[in-house]
Protein backbone atom coordinates (compact mmCIF):
# COMPACT_ATOMS: atom_id res chain seq x y z
CA UNK A 1 0.00 0.00 0.00
CA UNK A 2 2.55 2.56 0.75
CA UNK A 3 5.00 1.95 -2.34
CA UNK A 4 1.79 2.42 -4.63
CA UNK A 5 0.17 5.28 -2.80
CA UNK A 6 4.15 6.92 -2.54
CA UNK A 7 4.89 5.73 -6.75
CA UNK A 8 1.11 7.47 -7.31
CA UNK A 9 1.96 10.76 -5.64
CA UNK A 10 5.91 11.13 -7.03
CA UNK A 11 4.17 10.48 -10.73
CA UNK A 12 1.69 13.11 -9.86
CA UNK A 13 4.40 15.46 -8.57
CA UNK A 14 6.79 15.09 -11.31
CA UNK A 15 3.85 16.04 -14.44
CA UNK A 16 2.92 18.89 -12.17
CA UNK A 17 6.93 20.06 -12.29
CA UNK A 18 7.37 18.94 -16.04
CA UNK A 19 3.97 18.63 -17.55
CA UNK A 20 6.27 18.45 -20.99
CA UNK A 21 10.18 18.52 -21.25
CA UNK A 22 12.65 20.29 -19.05
CA UNK A 23 12.90 23.85 -21.45
CA UNK A 24 15.90 25.04 -19.69
CA UNK A 25 18.02 21.86 -20.65
CA UNK A 26 16.66 21.83 -24.32
CA UNK A 27 17.97 25.51 -24.37
CA UNK A 28 21.49 24.82 -22.66
CA UNK A 29 22.69 21.21 -23.19
CA UNK A 30 22.85 19.27 -26.65
CA UNK A 31 23.78 15.77 -24.92
CA UNK A 32 22.81 13.74 -21.85
CA UNK A 33 25.93 12.98 -20.21
CA UNK A 34 26.40 10.52 -17.09
CA UNK A 35 27.01 12.77 -13.90
CA UNK A 36 27.54 12.39 -9.90
CA UNK A 37 25.27 14.51 -7.57
CA UNK A 38 25.34 14.84 -3.76
CA UNK A 39 22.83 15.66 -1.47
CA UNK A 40 24.01 17.60 1.68
CA UNK A 41 22.48 18.92 4.72
CA UNK A 42 23.10 22.40 5.39
CA UNK A 43 21.52 22.08 8.91
CA UNK A 44 21.35 19.22 11.74
CA UNK A 45 18.11 17.48 12.34
CA UNK A 46 17.08 14.30 11.84
CA UNK A 47 16.57 12.58 8.36
CA UNK A 48 13.73 10.96 6.40
CA UNK A 49 12.90 10.49 3.56
CA UNK A 50 14.86 7.18 1.96
CA UNK A 51 12.37 5.93 -0.12
CA UNK A 52 10.95 9.05 -1.72
CA UNK A 53 15.08 9.16 -3.04
CA UNK A 54 14.96 6.00 -4.27
CA UNK A 55 11.60 5.61 -6.26
CA UNK A 56 11.86 8.85 -7.61
CA UNK A 57 15.13 7.07 -9.14
CA UNK A 58 12.92 3.79 -10.00
CA UNK A 59 10.40 4.99 -12.20
CA UNK A 60 12.40 7.99 -13.69
CA UNK A 61 15.55 6.09 -14.72
CA UNK A 62 16.13 2.05 -13.12
CA UNK A 63 19.31 2.34 -14.11
CA UNK A 64 20.72 5.01 -12.05
CA UNK A 65 22.87 4.73 -8.99
CA UNK A 66 21.31 6.11 -5.81
CA UNK A 67 23.70 5.60 -2.35
CA UNK A 68 22.37 6.60 1.03
CA UNK A 69 24.69 7.41 3.29
CA UNK A 70 22.26 7.92 6.03
CA UNK A 71 18.99 5.77 7.13
CA UNK A 72 15.66 7.33 7.74
CA UNK A 73 15.38 8.66 11.68
CA UNK A 74 19.18 9.17 11.36
CA UNK A 75 20.71 12.25 13.30
CA UNK A 76 22.64 14.61 10.87
CA UNK A 77 24.91 17.58 10.46
CA UNK A 78 25.55 20.64 8.51
CA UNK A 79 27.81 19.11 5.93
CA UNK A 80 27.06 15.83 5.99
CA UNK A 81 26.67 13.63 2.50
CA UNK A 82 23.29 12.49 2.54
CA UNK A 83 23.10 10.38 -0.38
CA UNK A 84 25.42 9.82 -4.24
CA UNK A 85 23.56 9.37 -7.41
CA UNK A 86 24.97 8.35 -10.28
CA UNK A 87 22.77 8.96 -13.57
CA UNK A 88 22.13 11.15 -16.79
CA UNK A 89 22.20 14.73 -16.18
CA UNK A 90 18.93 15.24 -17.46
CA UNK A 91 16.98 13.10 -15.11
CA UNK A 92 18.88 14.08 -12.47
CA UNK A 93 17.80 18.00 -13.14
CA UNK A 94 14.41 16.71 -13.38
CA UNK A 95 14.04 15.12 -10.44
CA UNK A 96 16.07 17.55 -8.36
CA UNK A 97 12.98 19.90 -6.84
CA UNK A 98 10.13 17.26 -6.33
CA UNK A 99 12.94 15.09 -4.22
CA UNK A 100 13.92 18.00 -1.99
CA UNK A 101 11.06 19.64 -1.83
CA UNK A 102 9.74 16.09 -0.47
CA UNK A 103 12.66 14.92 1.50
CA UNK A 104 13.54 18.22 2.95
CA UNK A 105 9.55 19.01 4.37
CA UNK A 106 9.65 15.57 5.89
CA UNK A 107 12.43 15.60 7.75
CA UNK A 108 11.61 19.12 9.36
CA UNK A 109 8.72 17.01 10.55
CA UNK A 110 11.21 14.27 11.99
CA UNK A 111 13.20 16.80 13.13
CA UNK A 112 10.79 18.91 15.07
CA UNK A 113 9.07 15.42 16.20
CA UNK A 114 12.68 14.33 17.41
CA UNK A 115 12.96 17.66 19.36
CA UNK A 116 9.69 17.01 21.47
CA UNK A 117 10.25 13.81 22.72
CA UNK A 118 13.75 14.77 23.45
CA UNK A 119 12.69 17.94 25.54
CA UNK A 120 9.25 15.59 26.67
CA UNK A 121 12.33 13.07 28.27
CA UNK A 122 9.74 10.26 29.64
CA UNK A 123 9.42 7.12 27.29
CA UNK A 124 5.54 6.65 29.41
CA UNK A 125 4.09 9.74 27.33
CA UNK A 126 4.01 9.25 23.43
CA UNK A 127 3.92 12.51 21.37
CA UNK A 128 0.74 12.37 18.47
CA UNK A 129 0.51 14.02 15.57
CA UNK A 130 -2.66 15.03 14.26
CA UNK A 131 -4.92 15.28 11.11
CA UNK A 132 -3.71 18.46 10.65
CA UNK A 133 -1.23 17.20 7.98
CA UNK A 134 -0.90 18.69 4.02
CA UNK A 135 -3.62 17.14 1.71
CA UNK A 136 -2.22 14.32 -0.32
CA UNK A 137 1.22 13.74 2.13
CA UNK A 138 -0.45 12.67 5.26
CA UNK A 139 0.89 9.43 4.92
CA UNK A 140 4.30 10.56 4.24
CA UNK A 141 4.22 13.51 6.91
CA UNK A 142 3.24 10.45 9.71
CA UNK A 143 5.49 8.50 8.66
CA UNK A 144 7.89 11.26 9.45
CA UNK A 145 6.62 11.98 13.01
CA UNK A 146 7.52 8.08 13.59
CA UNK A 147 10.64 9.15 12.29
CA UNK A 148 11.18 11.63 14.94
CA UNK A 149 10.50 9.03 17.52
CA UNK A 150 6.83 10.22 17.62
CA UNK A 151 3.58 8.09 17.68
CA UNK A 152 0.57 8.14 15.38
CA UNK A 153 -2.81 9.19 16.18
CA UNK A 154 -5.69 7.92 13.56
CA UNK A 155 -5.09 8.50 10.11
CA UNK A 156 -8.41 9.58 9.02
CA UNK A 157 -11.96 10.04 9.81
CA UNK A 158 -12.79 6.45 9.55
CA UNK A 159 -10.06 5.17 12.18
CA UNK A 160 -11.95 5.55 15.38
CA UNK A 161 -14.55 7.65 17.28
CA UNK A 162 -12.95 10.80 18.37
CA UNK A 163 -15.93 13.42 19.21
CA UNK A 164 -14.84 16.61 19.41
CA UNK A 165 -16.96 20.29 20.24
CA UNK A 166 -18.31 20.77 16.89
CA UNK A 167 -20.00 17.35 17.15
CA UNK A 168 -21.27 17.96 20.31
CA UNK A 169 -22.65 21.22 19.06
CA UNK A 170 -24.50 18.94 15.52
CA UNK A 171 -25.60 16.92 18.77
CA UNK A 172 -27.22 19.77 20.57
CA UNK A 173 -28.66 21.23 16.92
CA UNK A 174 -30.33 17.90 16.58
CA UNK A 175 -31.91 17.88 20.07
CA UNK A 176 -30.14 14.26 20.66
CA UNK A 177 -27.92 16.00 23.63
CA UNK A 178 -29.07 14.14 26.48
CA UNK A 179 -28.83 10.60 24.60
CA UNK A 180 -25.27 11.13 24.06
CA UNK A 181 -23.47 8.92 26.50
CA UNK A 182 -26.43 6.07 25.97
CA UNK A 183 -25.03 6.42 22.50
CA UNK A 184 -21.79 6.13 22.91
CA UNK A 185 -22.29 2.86 24.66
CA UNK A 186 -24.25 1.49 22.07
CA UNK A 187 -21.61 1.89 19.49
CA UNK A 188 -19.28 0.35 21.91
CA UNK A 189 -21.44 -2.53 22.28
CA UNK A 190 -22.17 -2.98 18.75
CA UNK A 191 -18.06 -1.99 17.67
CA UNK A 192 -15.99 -2.90 20.21
CA UNK A 193 -12.87 -2.91 18.30
CA UNK A 194 -13.31 0.62 17.33
CA UNK A 195 -11.61 3.07 19.89
CA UNK A 196 -13.43 5.90 21.43
CA UNK A 197 -11.99 9.33 22.54
CA UNK A 198 -14.15 12.11 24.25
CA UNK A 199 -12.33 15.68 23.84
CA UNK A 200 -13.40 17.37 27.21
CA UNK A 201 -13.02 21.43 27.55
CA UNK A 202 -12.97 22.27 31.30
CA UNK A 203 -12.70 20.54 34.24
CA UNK A 204 -16.56 21.20 35.27
CA UNK A 205 -17.62 19.01 31.72
CA UNK A 206 -15.14 16.35 33.01
CA UNK A 207 -17.11 16.18 36.68
CA UNK A 208 -20.22 15.40 35.08
CA UNK A 209 -19.07 13.13 32.26
CA UNK A 210 -19.55 8.95 31.74
CA UNK A 211 -16.64 7.83 30.51
CA UNK A 212 -16.53 3.86 31.63
CA UNK A 213 -17.15 2.57 27.96
CA UNK A 214 -14.52 5.16 26.37
CA UNK A 215 -10.57 4.28 25.59
CA UNK A 216 -9.42 7.73 26.04
CA UNK A 217 -10.13 10.98 27.11
CA UNK A 218 -9.00 13.89 25.38
CA UNK A 219 -8.23 17.36 28.00
CA UNK A 220 -8.06 20.26 25.33
CA UNK A 221 -6.43 23.41 26.47
CA UNK A 222 -6.35 22.26 30.05
CA UNK A 223 -3.87 24.23 32.52
CA UNK A 224 -1.50 22.10 34.15
CA UNK A 225 -3.36 22.22 37.66
CA UNK A 226 -6.52 21.18 35.89
CA UNK A 227 -4.46 18.20 34.39
CA UNK A 228 -3.81 17.00 37.83
CA UNK A 229 -7.13 17.18 39.30
CA UNK A 230 -8.37 15.92 36.35
CA UNK A 231 -5.62 12.76 36.18
CA UNK A 232 -7.13 12.47 40.27
CA UNK A 233 -10.94 12.38 39.18
CA UNK A 234 -10.08 9.38 36.57
CA UNK A 235 -8.69 7.24 39.02
CA UNK A 236 -11.08 7.74 41.40
CA UNK A 237 -13.95 6.77 39.31
CA UNK A 238 -11.89 4.10 38.27
CA UNK A 239 -12.25 4.61 34.76
CA UNK A 240 -10.17 1.86 32.17
CA UNK A 241 -9.09 4.54 30.05
CA UNK A 242 -5.79 6.87 28.65
CA UNK A 243 -5.37 10.30 29.33
CA UNK A 244 -4.22 12.42 26.27
CA UNK A 245 -3.70 16.39 26.57
CA UNK A 246 -3.54 18.93 23.67
CA UNK A 247 -3.49 22.57 23.45
CA UNK A 248 -0.48 24.85 23.31
CA UNK A 249 1.79 22.82 24.11
CA UNK A 250 5.14 24.15 22.74
CA UNK A 251 9.01 23.06 22.84
CA UNK A 252 9.33 25.61 25.44
CA UNK A 253 6.53 24.31 27.95
CA UNK A 254 6.70 20.03 26.96
CA UNK A 255 8.74 19.61 29.96
CA UNK A 256 5.56 20.65 32.44
CA UNK A 257 4.13 17.62 31.25
CA UNK A 258 6.44 15.35 32.08
CA UNK A 259 5.46 14.40 35.52
CA UNK A 260 1.23 14.16 35.00
CA UNK A 261 0.47 10.44 35.12
CA UNK A 262 -1.01 11.11 31.53
CA UNK A 263 -0.38 8.77 28.16
CA UNK A 264 -0.51 11.33 25.68
CA UNK A 265 0.02 14.98 23.71
CA UNK A 266 -1.18 15.43 20.68
CA UNK A 267 0.86 18.19 18.56
CA UNK A 268 -0.77 19.55 15.54
CA UNK A 269 2.42 21.75 15.16
CA UNK A 270 4.95 18.72 14.43
CA UNK A 271 2.95 18.85 10.80
CA UNK A 272 1.54 21.99 10.83
CA UNK A 273 3.86 24.12 11.63
CA UNK A 274 7.56 22.06 10.60
CA UNK A 275 10.19 23.70 9.07
CA UNK A 276 11.91 21.94 6.11
CA UNK A 277 15.40 21.52 6.86
CA UNK A 278 17.89 22.68 4.44
CA UNK A 279 19.66 20.68 2.03
CA UNK A 280 21.35 20.88 -1.57
CA UNK A 281 21.89 19.43 -4.42
CA UNK A 282 24.99 19.74 -6.62
CA UNK A 283 26.42 17.95 -10.07
CA UNK A 284 29.76 17.09 -9.49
Amino acid sequence: MMHSKLSKLLRHALEEDVPFADITYECVLRKNPLSRAVIKSNASGTFYGELVIKMLFQISEPESTVTLHVRDSDRIQPGQVLCVIEGTAKTILRLERVMLNLIQRLSGIATLTRAFVDKLDNEAVQILDTRKTTPGLRFLEKKAVLAGGGANHRAHLSDMVLVKENYLAALKLEGGEDKFYSRISDFKLSRPEIPIEIEIDSFSQLEKASLEKVDYVLFDNFSIEDIKRGVLLCKERGWPLEIEVSGNVSLDTIHLYRDLGIHRISIGALTHSAKALDFSLLIE
